[in-house]
């Protein structure tokens, strides 16, 4: 960011915001772009009016005091010459109190028309959704409108009415004022001619609504004393409001204004740095890699220094333009006001929402956030009690407000400052682990043995098992690329989250939770990273040609750290998903308006924030240009969406990469494959009935039957709302691209001589089932039930030679993987790290806990044993719910 786009950032952006949000929700309800032109204007008017109103009152106090100066200043110009009239000019005006400066009240209304101009024409011209869009004889709104034809040449209307409107406006306000300020109103209208003529319609149509509104002011001026006549004038006549006003003016004159300037800069640097410095530098500092685009390496530091050039632009320097316009009475409660907003933003940002669970690199929760009732009114009597206690620190003891405030805009800063230095260093961490794995990434293979046996096991993180018999009915053909494939509905994970279940997974039962607990003298990561190496070293030893591909929270690091693997030299290490190029620049406007929203929406009363979080979209408008598509998608709805997301396409990405990978190699003992692979943690709308992701996805013709999916014994799944639809698109998606990959191995011949286990870490709770929702508590401390299929992971295993697709009600665990992939391929294995015999009798023996993960941030749940959470056990059916039991928080 240079210099002359951080000052663009700061006074231009946070009014294209403001334009946004109000075209986004007029549209919203209007759902017609021409209408929500106008409440644009209209609202954009009516919120800048006070500024114009004083503005114009500045420009007549100075046309009066020029009046005034005139004949003394024609004077001195008349009598003297250089250097000695310039002197005597200064002295009249220092006797005069008025300074050279002053004369530039005069054009105030103009230099406030140039920002506004600016964010319309960047908001308005590379708008989308006016492209085509026919409003009253205007054919499209995205274009010249063309309405007048003369010898086939096409006239622009729009644009020549607007400069008619505004130079009778012009007319209407300079009356009786000098020839060079009606000059400069002509001019002025000529030159927004000039920049408008060849625009697109929809943006001549608003200036023109704004001109329209300067016409009907502008003739409101000219009334005598219009706002008495409004307003106040008539009321006065009553005896009683006429002795209060006079009361209360007295009083108001009485009241010291010292110190509001003081009040209202504090407040401000406080609230910007709050909402645009130290809200997103938390969300980042938590796990910076997740805000590095991992192919190009970019400092998610540029988040930060946007979103507070917006958040300072918005508070600082345009509620200072109003601040700094307002009389010393407007001014005392302005600062008022921002000493009350500065408390209330600070106590819904410490203990409000902060639980709704995960937060995606692009702003987005996983579920919308919902408050219950009882919440928002806790919330609700939180705030009329800082608005009272504030009020009254105010006007008690404004000193202590003061002190108060400096101590909040102190804090504010040093915690950001904190964050973005644990911010750098995080990145530069991941910068040294990335170079130390590039020139592998380069060149990955996947290498299966044309006669040995292989095993293949894909962890597909966070994929649904209850999914697999919808899909496979929906998709006949996934039976026949899943030929051989056994499916285990019955099964579940040890945890909700990665970092609880996957050890299971990878190493077996000796790292589930419970066991990993136990084991209180080695830290977390550890355990972990000697369940990732287990099945490689295992393989290793064996003489089997071992690849691993993008391990999840190697070395406990959400970016894919390879050195865990540095002493295994036989063993093939990639971080493939990461080195996949999807987008040239992830750092797009939509995210980096984003953070300041999101910093807004975390800091305001209850009942706002489902609003302005908008479903995780923040009000935003895809714009031409501006947001590129390649970096996060918009939903709109279940049904329509548009962009692309980089995590899906990255992920995908790596599963459509499979074939072109896979080298087959004469190797008589075999290979083995481990790869973990994101998709299904990736929820995105895709476009039916193929589910491809498209830059529009526009599933609105299919109606219903798109949210209702049966399986081959006639139950039916409801897809509830978004976040369900999304989470089975890529589900499918993973499982259609995964059938692809084994149509492949059919061909090349190394299928059967290939034993292949599909399966997931942890599911997800889209609540699908009743009969899995279980009183006792989940993910947050207000849960009363919990949903368990969020335990129930999909596992698929094809062994060798097998054929035709079954399904196998046994009670299994991904813990079962270990054995399964070892089975008839390493006798009698044995932990490397422990010494103790790989096996599955454990689930036989002892008693199963689940773990409900309520921290699953490795970066803070990494001691010697995971954080107090809610555990659950079962046994036999997990579809049954007599066979689920809470166990309690330990």
């Amino acid at each position: 960011m240079n210099i002359l786009d951080a000052l663009y950032t700061i006074t231009i952006r946070p009014l294209e915001i403001l334009f946004e949000v109000i075209f986004y929700f007029a549209n919203r309800i209007m759902d017609n772009p021409g209408l929500s032109i106008i409440v644009l204007s209209l609202a954009v008017n009516f919120l800048v009016l006070p500024l114009y109103i004083r503005a114009d009152a500045l420009q007549k106090e100075e046309k009066d005091t020029e009046e005034n100066l005139k004949y003394w200043v024609d004077h001195i110009k008349k009598t003297f010459k250089g250097d000695e009239r310039f002197m005597m000019l200064q002295a009249y005006y220092r006797l005069k109190d008025y300074k050279s400066v002053y004369m530039f009240k005069g054009t105030l209304s103009l230099l406030l028309q140039i920002p506004f101009f600016m964010a319309a024409y960047r908001f308005l011209a590379n708008l989308k959704i006016l492209q085509g869009f026919s409003f009253g004889p205007i054919n499209d709104l995205g274009a010249p409108d063309a309405i007048l034809k003369v010898f086939g040449i096409s006239i622009n209307i729009l644009p020549i009415l607007m400069t008619l409107i505004n130079i009778i406006s012009s007319i209407v306000y300079t009356k009786g004022a000098p020839v060079k300020a009606k000059l400069q109103a002509y001019i002025t209208a000529l030159v927004f001619l000039f920049f408008l003529y060849g625009a697109p319609s929809g943006l001549a149509f608003y200036w023109t609504l704004n001109n329209v509104f300067s016409l009907v002011k502008n003739l409101f001026y000219k009334l005598k004393d219009p706002l008495r006549a409004i307003t106040t004038g008539s009321l006065l006549r009553v005896p009683a409001i006429k002795r209060y006003m006079q009361k209360r003016t007295g009083r108001d004159e009485e009241e010291n204004a010292a110190g509001s300037t003081n009040v209202f800069l504090l407040a401000a640097l406080y609230i910007s740095f709050l909402i645009g410095g130290l809200v997103p530098s938390a969300v980042i500092s938590s796990s910076t890699s997740e805000f590095v685009d991992p192919a190009y390496l970019n400092n998610p530091l540029i988040y930060i220094l946007y979103s507070l050039c917006i958040s300072c632009g918005f508070f600082a320097v345009w509620l200072g333009v109003f601040y700094g316009l307002l009389s010393n009475k407007g001014r005392k409660s302005f600062a008022r006001v921002m000493w009350i907003a500065s408390v209330i933003f600070t106590v819904d940002y410490f203990f409000f929402g902060t639980h709704f669970g995960n937060l995606s690199p692009y702003l987005q929760y996983d579920t919308a956030p919902v408050y219950e009732l009882k919440e928002i009114i806790i919330n609700s009597l939180v705030i009329i009690s800082v608005i009272v206690i504030t009020y009254v620190l105010y006007r008690k003891t404004p000193k202590l407000v003061v002190a108060l405030i400096t101590s909040l805009s102190v804090l504010s800063v040093a915690l950001t400052v904190n964050n973005v230095r644990n911010i750098r260093n995080d990145y530069d961490h991941i910068k040294e682990i990335r170079s130390a794995s590039a020139d592998d990434d380069k060149n990955t293979l996947i290498r299966l043995s044309r006669t040995g046996k292989n095993v293949v096991i894909l962890m597909m993180d966070r994929m649904m098992g209850y999914f697999v018999p919808y899909i496979m009915e929906e998709d006949k053909t996934l039976y026949e690329s899943f030929d051989g494939f056994k499916f285990y509905p019955n099964t579940v994970s040890f945890g909700t989250s990665t970092n609880a279940g996957l050890p299971g997974l990878m190493g077996g039962y000796e790292y589930i939770p419970q066991e990993t607990n136990k084991n209180n003298s080695k830290l977390l990561k550890d355990k972990h990273n000697e369940a990732l190496k287990l099945m490689p070293a295992l393989f290793d030893d064996n003489s089997y040609d071992v690849t691993v591909i993008d391990p999840a929270y190697a070395d406990y690091e959400d970016f894919t750290n390879l050195s865990i693997f540095d002493d295994y030299p036989h063993i093939h290490k990639y971080a493939l998903s990461e080195s996949i190029s999807v987008n040239e620049n992830i750092e797009t406007f939509n995210l980096y308006r984003n953070f300041f929203c999101y910093g807004l929406f975390r800091a305001v009363p209850a009942f706002l924030q489902s609003t302005l979080y908008d479903n995780g979209n923040y009000s935003a408008l895809e714009r031409t240009g501006e947001v590129s598509s390649y970096s996060i998608q918009v939903c709109e709805s279940n049904e329509f969406a548009y962009g692309l997301d980089s995590i899906y396409r990255r992920a995908f990405g790596a599963l459509q990469s499979l074939t072109d990978m896979t080298y087959l190699e004469d190797n008589e003992i075999g290979a083995v494959l481990i790869m973990n692979n994101l998709t299904p943690h990736a929820p995105t709308l895709l476009q039916l009935p193929d589910y491809t992701q498209e830059e529009l996805v526009d599933n609105t013709a299919l109606g219903e039957s798109q949210f209702k999916k049966h399986d081959g014994a006639g139950r039916e799944l409801i897809l509830k709302d978004l976040t369900d639809v999304q989470h089975y698109h890529v589900n499918m998606s993973s499982m259609k691209e995964l059938g692809k990959w084994m149509d492949h191995l059919r061909e090349e011949g190394v299928y059967d001589n290939t034993k292949i286990i599909i399966v997931s870490d942890h599911a997800y709770s889209l609540d699908p089932f009743d009969e899995m929702m279980i009183e006792g508590a989940g993910i947050s401390d207000t849960d009363r039930t919990m949903d368990c299929s969020w335990f129930n992971c999909i596992l698929m295993v094809k062994d060798f030679n097998a054929s035709g697709f079954s399904v196998d009600d046994t009670f299994m665990t991904n813990a079962d993987v270990p054995t399964l992939a070892m089975k008839n391929m390493i006798d009698n294995p044995v932990n490397p790290f422990t010494g103790k015999r790989i096996d599955n009798s454990y689930k036989n023996e002892e008693e199963l806990k689940l773990m409900v993960t309520r921290n699953w941030q490795v970066s803070e749940n990494n001691g010697y044993v995971f954080t107090p959470a809610p555990y659950y056990t079962v046994k036999d059916n997990i579809f049954k719910k007599e066979n689920w039991k809470y166990l309690g928080i330990f």
